[in-house]
């Protein structure tokens, strides 16, 4: 693996039109494992993408088609709060499942390779001179999917992810961060409901873990399981309600399993140390699961999944020894999760009544 620099230098040529202090910037930002695992062109052509955003111009979409109908979808953008889980809301909104996945975001503002720097540079409009938007946080997040039975991800789908993603985003920047999730949501609600199924029984079990060695900055988590509908959109808002903010991210197929790779900190930028942090948040990975699989047996599988969410609060964090064991082992039974998304999906008059009064009596 080549230095960033000789990198820089590789890459440079294949970009020719895109500012040095934008160039400088992407390479100075980004995580060193980025650049080990896509190569000179791939990395010229994210560059490009990231060189269109503007303060006015928020997100850059590519679409490149792959055999079986597979397509690689790279989204570059400016970072903001949930942003990851309206992009993973709205990838299976349009239908499409998620075979791999990378996902990168920039560090902090550092000090270029080469030159002079100041110390307030954490705003898009700071410095005239340099190219707008420079300073704030970028993602650059790497998708191959793969269409369900009878969706298409034609030009004309393309494009409509591309503006709906763009539009969602626009309500991030505004700081509009309920009515982002209910635009993806609506959208959710509508192909969950094309996916109707008779449900299997509970999943083999989820295989989950917590490493603090492998980052010198992050907490990673695995988690090996099947597949479900909507799980990263469901989990990630989970994270994000909690204010456990992800690095990074990476995603692939083992054996037949998912393996989610989450690199996580907590409220205040450290690592996930506390032992009943690491548990909370393995059992809202676990009910998570559980429930996604579940989730089309609700009459309104968005009702459905901010209604679990609270109840999960209820359940991880309210809960605890024997109420939480009794609780535990309601989630456990094979016939809970379709009478949950079913009651939790129904109207918001049953589901407020279940979480404000009966929780207790049906555990």
């Amino acid at each position: 693996m080549p230095d960033r620099v000789t990198l820089l230098n590789t890459v440079h040529p294949l970009c020719p039109d895109v500012p040095s202090d934008l160039l400088q910037d992407f390479f100075a930002r980004l995580d060193q494992e980025y650049f080990q695992r896509f190569a000179p062109p791939t990395i010229a052509e994210h560059v490009r993408l990231t060189a269109r955003l503007t303060p006015e111009h928020l997100c850059e979409v590519a679409f490149a088609e792959q055999p079986d109908q597979r397509c690689v979808i790279t989204i570059v953008a400016y970072d903001y709060f949930s942003e990851f889980a309206m992009i993973c809301g709205l990838l299976s909104a349009f239908g499409l499942n998620i075979e791999e996945g990378d996902i990168y975001t920039f560090a902090e503002k550092t000090a270029p390779l080469s030159s002079r720097t100041s110390r307030n540079e954490y705003g898009p409009r700071l410095r005239p001179k340099a190219t707008p938007g420079l300073a704030q946080k970028k993602i650059v997040d790497v998708f191959r999917v793969h269409p369900v039975p009878g969706v298409e991800l034609g030009r004309e789908q393309q494009h409509q992810l591309a503006d709906t993603l763009s539009s969602v985003i626009t309500l991030l920047d505004k700081g509009q961060f309920e009515e982002a999730r209910f635009a993806v949501n609506r959208r959710l609600v509508e192909q969950l409901g094309k996916r109707r199924g008779s449900f299997s029984g509970l999943l083999h079990p989820v295989q989950i873990t917590f490493d603090n060695g492998q980052s010198p900055v992050d907490t990673v988590m695995d988690i090996r399981s099947d597949d479900t509908p909507a799980f990263l959109y469901a989990f990630a808002n989970a994270l994000a309600m909690r204010n456990v903010y992800i690095s990074k991210a990476q995603f692939d197929v083992e054996n037949g399993k998912i393996h989610d790779r989450f690199y996580v900190r907590n409220r205040h930028g450290q690592k996930l140390t506390d032992t009943t942090d690491q548990q909370q948040l393995r059992l809202t990975a676990v009910l998570i699961k559980q429930f996604t699989h579940a989730l089309t047996w609700a009459p309104d599988p968005t009702k459905a999944l901010e209604a679990f969410d609270q109840f999960l609060d209820l359940t991880v964090q309210q809960t605890k020894g024997k109420a939480q064991q009794e609780a535990l082992a309601f989630l456990s039974d094979k016939k809970t999760f379709p009478l949950l998304a079913r009651l939790l999906g129904a109207s918001d008059f049953l589901w407020e009544d279940f979480l404000r009064r009966q929780h207790s009596n049906l555990l």
